[in-house]
């Protein structure tokens, strides 16, 4: 199987250096490509707890038309999942199936807009990564992925990608209904990536800051209310354990939004709190943490991004 990787961020990166790794035939895709040109030249290196190594895998900045991948996988930010659609729809094989293991809701509905849902595969990652450099990553936990069909039970070609993925070093399973597993990853994104960023602390510290059970109920209260509206029941208890549990298994990661922040980028906070807000607005009800979350979030980015306040703030350490 010939995979595409479309996002050369901790995650893409990650997948591609794993897959390549264990043998698969694998191509990153950077739009940059000067970042393209590093990769291709100094290759991925990929730290964890118990092995350090390098894998060598072509980086592109550009697709040609028509190119013949057996399979994309989709690891950029939400918002711009738009424009890679309509890049992959004007440059893929009609052959070519795509799998999305983006963060946040409707990645996959916007995908299938542009290659049809026939094509596309809506899917779930617990991998974590830090990205420590241009090509290089910290591999903090090796977790499930899980895929599924867009629409009716798993066929034989979802269950060929599972097996092609676990084969080249990605635990991957099949689920029955994906689109409750992209809500439950959902929640645990609302809950795990803005706290870190709003507190600059890697995944593990949150459980060490008082009453922070409470806060993260009440998130989980939230997201479980506007789930159910969309046909999802999830309880409470349950979501909370298996939360604590992951935020455990991920103690030493930085989330991803962590890492937008202190890299001064745009978040995907739309996409994960402000996408239950913004659901929870079009049924009148109010979702006033998630709201809040949002709104400190929109905060520091603009902080970190207005040059009047870095200048106030570097005359304040001066």
């Amino acid at each position: 199987m010939k995979i595409l990787i479309v996002g050369a961020g901790a995650i893409g990166l990650l997948l591609t250096g794993i897959i390549s790794h264990n043998g698969g035939e694998v191509v990153l895709f950077s739009r940059r490509s000067e970042v393209a040109k590093y990769i291709s030249k100094n290759g991925i290196k990929i730290i964890s707890e118990k092995n350090e190594y390098v894998s060598r895998a072509e980086c592109v900045s550009s697709i040609e038309p028509d190119a013949k991948y057996d399979l994309a996988i989709v690891t950029v930010k939400s918002y711009d999942t738009a424009n890679i659609a309509k890049l992959l729809s004007e440059k893929l094989s009609r052959q070519t199936y795509v799998l999305t293991l983006q963060n946040g809701l409707n990645n996959a509905e916007t995908l299938a807009n542009f290659l049809g849902h026939e094509r596309v595969f809506p899917g779930i990652t617990m991998q974590s990564s830090t990205l420590l450099g241009t090509n290089e990553v910290l591999h903090v936990f090796n977790g499930l992925t899980i895929i599924g069909n867009y629409a009716g039970p798993p066929t034989e070609d979802v269950r060929k990608i599972a097996h092609s993925l676990s084969m080249y070093g990605v635990p991957c399973n099949i689920s029955e209904n994906i689109w409750r597993n992209i809500w439950f990853k959902l929640m645990v994104n609302s809950v795990i990536n803005p706290l870190t960023a709003i507190l600059r602390v890697k995944n593990g510290l949150l459980l060490e800051i008082p009453f922070i059970d409470t806060l993260i109920k009440n998130i989980l209260e939230e997201a479980i209310s506007i789930a159910r509206l969309h046909g999802h029941e999830f309880e409470l208890d349950d979501c909370f354990d298996k939360i604590i549990r992951i935020i455990r298994e991920t103690g030493n990661n930085k989330s991803s939004m962590l890492q937008d922040i202190e890299g001064g980028r745009k978040t995907e906070i739309d996409y994960l709190n402000g996408k239950i807000v913004q659901l929870a607005a079009k049924h009148g009800l109010e979702m006033p943490i998630n709201r809040a979350l949002t709104i400190l979030v929109k905060g520091i980015e603009k902080m970190n991004n207005d040059s009047k306040i870095n200048k106030w703030r570097n005359s304040i350490q001066l």
